[in-house]
């Protein structure tokens, strides 16, 4: 019997391979979507919003999708002739107005993020912040060595301790980035051989994440950078009978970085949300 089950896997194995990828591959070529561009989703910036958010003291940790979204800041409010203020430090800097920024921690290691911002804001130099945002990498929940669950109550946890020691300061959480998900021919074979596509397993965990900082956050004091690169949660695709949010593939040249239209559409909502925090 033994026998038999493994010469009907080896004849699924063949069947896909010999008959079915072919065929597939066939049919995606066919199909493409240009490129699957979208429109520019990104929302016009006011003179006001930028002067709200260029009056105000922001700290900004995070790497390397925070710099995509820093650049998009710069060019958005450039374009406006109001360029806004942003600084690499580790320490408010002299007469500071305007977004002070740094590389927090190491990517893989996510924990290791969140001690360090602790320490860095628990150094006291930026007490007089009105605004202090701490951003983790979809790179942290690569390879399922994260405990996403586990990771959102210390993430939570610190920021609390963090509000209570410096009142004067609004906290702002941030949902984790996402990366975009296998399609095609290869998607649909792993699918047939009970295997996930990639990015299906690390973004679930993201989202799990995300959900339970979405649950714990109220509207002003979580900025979701994962449901604005869903595209307002469209992005979805069906996976342990859920759906789980993915990156809009326009977004992105990698799979997980932002391209200019992925920047133009996420700084907008970063600046607005910041411009709200004005006067909080």
């Amino acid at each position: 019997m033994s026998r038999l089950i493994q010469q009907c896997f080896a004849a699924r194995r063949a069947f896909v391979a010999v008959v079915l990828l072919p065929l597939l591959m066939t049919v995606a070529s066919c199909g493409k979507q240009g490129g699957e561009q979208e429109s520019d989703m990104s929302v016009p910036l006011t003179d006001a919003e930028i002067a709200a958010v260029a009056s105000q003291r922001i700290v900004f940790a995070h790497q390397s999708v925070g710099n995509n979204i820093l650049e998009g800041v710069q060019s958005l409010t450039g374009q406006h002739g109001k360029p806004l203020t942003v600084v690499e430090s580790r320490q408010a800097p002299e007469e500071w107005q305007g977004i002070a920024h740094f590389k927090v921690g190491e990517n893989g290691k996510p924990l290791g993020k969140i001690e360090q911002f602790a320490q860095i804001m628990n150094a006291d130099g930026f007490a007089q912040a009105d605004v202090a945002m701490l951003k983790l990498c979809y790179i942290d929940f690569d390879g399922g060595a994260t405990d996403p669950e586990k990771l959102a109550a210390s993430y939570g946890d610190t920021l609390a301790q963090l509000q209570s020691r410096y009142p004067q300061t609004r906290f702002v959480a941030m949902t984790v980035p996402l990366t975009t998900i296998q399609t095609g021919p290869k998607a649909w074979v792993k699918k047939l051989l009970g295997r996930a596509p990639a990015g299906y397993e690390d973004n679930l965990r993201r989202q799990q994440f995300n959900e339970r900082l979405r649950a714990r956050f109220s509207g002003d004091s979580l900025f979701d950078v994962a449901r604005l690169e869903a595209s307002a949660g469209t992005q979805t695709f069906e996976y342990q009978s859920r759906q789980v949010e993915a990156l809009n593939p326009s977004y992105t040249y990698d799979g997980g970085h932002l391209n200019e239209q992925g920047k133009a559409v996420i700084a907008a909502e970063f600046v607005k949300f910041l411009a709200s925090q004005s006067g909080t």
